[in-house]
């Protein structure tokens, strides 16, 4: 059995990623450089990014009608390629480190983990769906 996908929901998803990922990436671009990587704020804005693709799929999974883990996997992939390919787009222009290698590997890392993050919001709103239905069969506070 294939997973349906929600057209709606994987677009409500991703611009919700985007909206949540871009500014940490940001940051990381303009106040970061190859030597902080050991810093604090490396870390701090790596979980932001992680966090914001696990909402966007979390918003997707809640959104589809089924198969909310497929749905938020694919929101969060989706939002992904968006923002990795308008990074390209700048780099090709000569916007943004035009001299500076691209590392394959880590993007399709980066998109797997992506994905991933995004299949848990998946998960996390088909737990929040199955609770708040429990509750409604319950006729109470879910005891």
């Amino acid at each position: 059995m294939t997973p349906q996908f929600d057209r709606s929901a994987i677009a409500a998803g991703a611009l919700l990623a985007i909206v949540l990922v871009v500014p940490p990436f940001v940051v990381s671009r303009v106040f970061l450089s190859e030597n902080d990587r050991a810093s604090t704020l490396v870390y701090v804005l790596l979980a932001l990014i992680l966090a914001g693709f696990t909402l966007g799929g979390m918003l997707a999974g809640w959104r589809a009608i089924e198969a909310p883990y497929s749905n938020g996997a694919v929101a969060a992939l989706s939002a992904f390629v968006i923002v990795q390919g308008a990074l390209l787009s700048a780099r090709v222009v000569g916007i943004t480190d035009p001299d500076r290698s691209i590392r394959w590997a880590a993007v399709v890392f980066y998109a797997l983990l992506a994905s991933s993050c995004g299949a848990i919001g998946g998960l996390l709103a088909d737990l929040w769906e199955r609770r708040a239905l429990d509750r409604t069969v319950s006729g109470g506070d879910g005891r």
